[in-house]
């Protein structure tokens, strides 16, 4: 079963671009349509979004992957999550990956952004996702996520350094499995469920939305 049908485009309020911004879109190759688009989402200004680089010391400074934008503090997180799904609906944007990321307990460090890249795991790759805690890599994590994806198809809809956030876009897949391994996988789901019976129920229950965490 399809979980979302694909967006329609709506009227949006004017939105201009600042010379800084014109001058980041022409560094990244960025198309103008896409920045409007967030700044319309966000109603902030969009900054440069640069490598997370916060395991070890690293022999150059961050590398800029891409764009991001400020969410205003009155959104709320639902919101903003259908804002993403929206956002990576739209074909014209087939070429970039949208995505929130940041702190999102503290909404002045919380974004929407966006990356050139067909490549929806190359964003854990820039905020070097990790469960550190649980002896647990970038490379396990993208392992986990690729291992799942010859099974059903989801979108990464929010990422940083301790968490991803996907979405399932179907549950025609066997779902108990997919639970298990879920709770192998992610310990801190014990905060939420017990067993993978009341796991399956709590991805049936937010529609295919799951929020991996390791802190």
């Amino acid at each position: 079963m399809k979980l979302f049908p694909k967006s329609t485009k709506s009227s949006e309020k004017i939105i201009t671009l600042t010379d800084d911004e014109e001058i980041l879109l022409k560094e990244l190759d960025i198309d103008r349509e896409l920045c409007i688009a967030i700044k319309n989402k966000t109603n902030n200004e969009v900054e440069g979004l640069y490598e997370l680089q916060e395991l070890d010391d690293y022999p150059e400074d961050p590398k800029l992957k891409g764009i991001k934008s400020l969410i205003d503090e009155k959104i709320t997180m639902p919101s903003i999550f259908q804002t993403v799904k929206e956002l990576q609906a739209i074909a014209a944007f087939n070429d970039y990956h949208i995505l929130c990321c940041g702190h999102y307990a503290n909404e002045k460090e919380y974004f929407i952004g966006a990356i050139k890249t067909k490549d929806k795991y190359e964003c854990l790759r820039i905020f070097e996702t990790n469960g550190i805690n649980y002896n647990l890599n970038t490379r396990d994590i993208i392992d986990f996520l690729q291992k799942w994806e010859t099974q059903t198809k989801f979108s990464i809809i929010d990422a940083y350094h301790d968490r991803v956030i996907i979405q399932l876009l179907d549950l025609d897949f066997d779902l108990k499995e997919f639970a298990r391994d879920c709770l192998k996988f992610c310990p801190d789901f014990s905060a939420v469920t017990e067993n993978e019976e009341q796991m399956k129920n709590y991805i049936i229950e937010r529609k295919g939305e799951i929020d991996f965490w390791w802190d």
